[in-house]
């Protein structure tokens, strides 16, 4: 990797999710630490200090210290490999350096009217040739996760083939009735890198599910995955832990009315996500807390498939008082031994 790009990759990356009462002082912007929270008793102190020139962080009130990429990790609940795909894609957009696609400044978040304009000039990003009908392979997989049964389910699924003829699940996702963007799923593990689900590699993720919301119902859960998203009324899949700038300010731009929730697996990695966020933006998002302290299940499709009921959370007033807020969340979390 190319040194300056990533730092400058890192600092355009880390910018996004800094509090929105941060100051910038030259090379430095100073903040209440995302990590310890800062000072309880003086809201106004900002001992966080995150290093543009060299993409590092420090706390001079827990002390803490990280390189850029970590404190990435942190605050975003990105995973790494995440990021570095991230990272790779846009390197490769920009034509093999980011020095015209990044501009690190104080004025970078994107125009209000940018996701309006974006979603109005959405171009399919699916081949024809790639629609197959699914094949008995794949439809044997889906059902044994009751995918093709999922109340929320609105569009088809298709079998694609590679170069080397091995099958994947495509899996479109709509937007304005474009299918603007897509996934593949693995499901007979044939990527060298272990991804169990595979996104474009230039394009910016955006959301599955968007045109299916009930504007009765005020919220919108986004999940990580889609198949979890199918389950649930107005839920949505963002296809990563931590919902991005862009994809929230299009969801706010499309839905002004509807209260966006985040929802995570109940595994380690999940619950860990999920600390993270509710430490970085404390009172941004509430959380759709599907599980119980004994809840063996790791997401919302083992949960059902245990169960045997693919309408186990088709009841809108069920869902509701599975929605909490993250004072509520942080509670749960410590009591799971998870908080820290």
């Amino acid at each position: 990797m190319n040194s300056d790009d990533f730092r400058e990759f890192i600092n355009e990356k880390v910018w996004q999710y800094l509090p929105p009462s941060k100051v910038r002082i030259g090379n430095e912007v100073h903040m209440r630490c995302p990590i310890c929270g800062d000072s309880k008793k003086n809201s106004r102190k900002k001992r966080g200090y995150w290093y543009t020139a060299t993409s590092s962080y420090h706390c001079f009130n827990c002390g803490v210290s990280m390189t850029g990429l970590k404190f990435l990790q942190a605050i975003s609940g990105s995973d790494y490999e995440d990021i570095i795909q991230e990272y790779r894609r846009m390197k490769a957009k920009a034509g093999g350096t980011l020095s015209s696609q990044m501009n690190f400044s104080i004025d970078h978040p994107q125009n209000q009217l940018s996701a309006i304009s974006y979603l109005n000039s959405l171009q399919p990003a699916i081949k024809p040739e790639w629609r197959n009908p699914l094949t008995e392979t794949a439809s044997e997989y889906l059902e044994n996760r009751k995918v093709l049964e999922a109340p929320y389910l609105k569009g088809k699924l298709y079998s694609v083939f590679d170069k080397e003829k091995r099958e994947y699940i495509l899996i479109p996702w709509k937007i304005n009735g474009v299918d603007a963007y897509y996934q593949v799923n693995d499901f007979e593990h044939h990527d060298s890198l272990g991804r169990k689900y595979i996104f474009p590699s230039k394009k910016e993720k955006l959301i599955y599910g968007l045109d299916n919301i009930d504007l009765t119902f005020p919220y919108i859960i986004c999940f990580e995955g889609v198949y979890d998203s199918l389950f649930i009324p107005n839920a949505v899949a963002i296809g990563g832990k931590s919902l991005t700038k862009f994809q929230r300010e299009i969801i706010t731009k499309r839905y002004p009315n509807h209260e966006i929730v985040l929802s995570y697996d109940n595994d380690e990695p999940g619950l860990q996500a999920m600390m993270k966020q509710i430490k970085t933006h404390p009172e941004e998002y509430k959380y759709f807390k599907w599980f119980d302290s004994d809840t063996t299940e790791k997401d919302v499709n083992e949960y059902v498939l245990k169960k045997n009921n693919v309408d186990a959370f088709n009841n809108k007033d069920l869902v509701k008082k599975m929605i909490v807020g993250p004072v509520a969340m942080k509670m749960f979390l410590l009591q799971k031994g998870i908080w820290k």
